[in-house]
């Protein structure tokens, strides 16, 4: 890109410098060739070094608002290329915070089949346990621990309803020694 500069600034001084240097060489051998009076060569190299600029200039001016003209052309290629990495970079940001709660989702649905999953597992090893025959103490305790384990508790208890006069009876107690199991809580 930068050579690219450097190289229309340098066509342009090189074209300058042949076009200059062969005109005063052929335009000096020319007029000292047709013209004899020095009065008249004066004159003539005056005209002649007037219509050099005014040739000099106007090739200046075509070859620079070329060049111009490529370099806005560039510029706004430039520009337009720019905004449309811009909507990108902004479609994939917007893509990747939908991703975000997409994959926010699926971790939230894995962990509840998960749980789930643990759940059953519970039950079903308190089915086998009561095909197995267990005793109903031994069942609850195998219940409480699983539920425990399920929910990160560090403690668990079961307590159970007396048929005769309505206290409730600690069957488990699991994780802490409140007392032993069996103590009376009236309601």
């Amino acid at each position: 890109m930068f050579q690219n500069k450097y190289s229309i600034g340098f066509k342009i001084t090189l074209m300058y410098i042949v076009i200059s240097v062969l005109w005063i060489l052929f335009s000096d051998y020319l007029v000292n060739s047709l013209v004899s009076d020095p009065g008249m060569v004066i004159k003539i190299e005056v005209v002649k070094g007037c219509f050099f600029v005014a040739i000099t200039a106007l090739m200046l001016y075509r070859l620079i608002s070329r060049s111009s003209r490529r370099l806005r052309e560039s510029e706004e290629q430039m520009q337009k290329k720019n905004e449309e990495i811009m909507t990108t970079y902004e479609e994939l940001l917007a893509s990747e915070e939908e991703l975000k709660k997409q994959f926010d989702e699926l971790l939230y649905r894995e962990e509840k089949i998960n749980r789930r999953n643990e759940c059953l597992y519970a039950l079903h090893e308190a089915s086998i346990a009561l095909m197995q025959g267990f005793m109903v103490d031994d069942l609850l305790k195998i219940v409480v621990r699983k539920m425990m384990k399920i929910s990160g508790a560090q403690f668990g208890y079961i307590y159970l309803l007396s048929e005769n006069d309505n206290s409730m009876i600690s069957k488990v107690i699991e994780g802490f020694a409140l007392s032993d199991p069996g103590e009376c809580k009236k309601r």
